[in-house]
C-alpha cells in the first residue's frame, strides 16, 4: 500500500491520497474529491463533499461561502456571508470580514439578520457601523438589539473611543 510517501521508491498520483498496487490506482481521495473505480474524480466547484448519481456528480456538502441548491448543485453566497444557507443578503448565516450582523427590520422577523458593511451609517434605526471602519464584529440576540464593535480603521485613521479619527499629515506611520 502505497500513501503518498515514497513507499518503494513510488509515489502516489497527485490525484489520489493513498494507493494501491501502482501510483495512479487511488484507494482513497483528498477531500474535495471522490472514488470512482480506482480514480479520484474532483467535486464540483463549491462543493466539500459529493456523490456520484446516473448521470454526473451532485453536492452533497458546500464549502463555506457556498449553499447548496434543491438540484444538489452548489452556488456562491452574497458577498456580505461567509456562510449562507440560500441566496441574497438576508439569508446569511455569518458574515464576512468587513461586515457586521444587523437586524432586518424590514422583514417580518425581528430576529432576521442582514450583514452590512463595517462603515454603513445610512439607516436612522438598528445597528449602525462607524464611519471609516474596516473590521468590525457584531452579536445579536434574537430579541433586543445587536451590539457592534469596530476592531480596525480604514487605512490613515486610527480607532479611538468607538471612533475612526483621521491621522495628522505629519505622521508617518499611523
Amino acid at each position: 500500500l502505497f500513501d503518498g510517501i515514497d513507499s518503494c521508491g513510488s509515489r502516489c498520483s497527485p490525484d489520489c491520497l493513498t494507493c494501491d498496487y501502482t501510483s495512479d490506482t487511488c484507494t482513497s481521495c483528498h477531500p474535495g474529491s471522490i472514488l470512482s473505480d480506482a480514480k479520484c474524480i474532483e467535486c464540483p466547484l463549491g462543493c466539500s463533499e459529493c456523490a456520484i448519481g446516473e448521470n454526473d456528480q451532485f453536492c452533497t456538502k458546500c464549502l463555506d461561502g457556498f449553499y447548496k441548491t434543491l438540484s444538489n448543485k452548489c452556488e456562491s453566497c452574497d458577498q456580505s456571508c461567509a456562510t449562507c444557507d440560500g441566496s441574497g443578503e438576508e439569508n446569511c448565516k455569518l458574515c464576512s470580514p468587513g461586515y457586521f450582523a444587523a437586524h432586518n427590520y424590514g422583514s417580518s422577523f425581528d430576529y432576521d439578520i442582514k450583514c452590512r458593511k463595517c462603515d454603513y451609517t445610512g439607516s436612522s434605526y438598528g445597528t449602525k457601523g462607524i464611519e471609516n471602519c474596516a473590521l468590525c464584529e457584531s452579536e445579536c440576540p434574537e430579541t433586543g438589539s445587536c451590539t457592534f464593535k469596530c476592531t480596525k480603521c480604514a487605512d490613515g485613521f486610527y480607532l479611538e473611543d468607538q471612533k475612526c479619527i483621521g491621522c495628522s499629515d505629519k505622521c508617518k506611520v499611523c
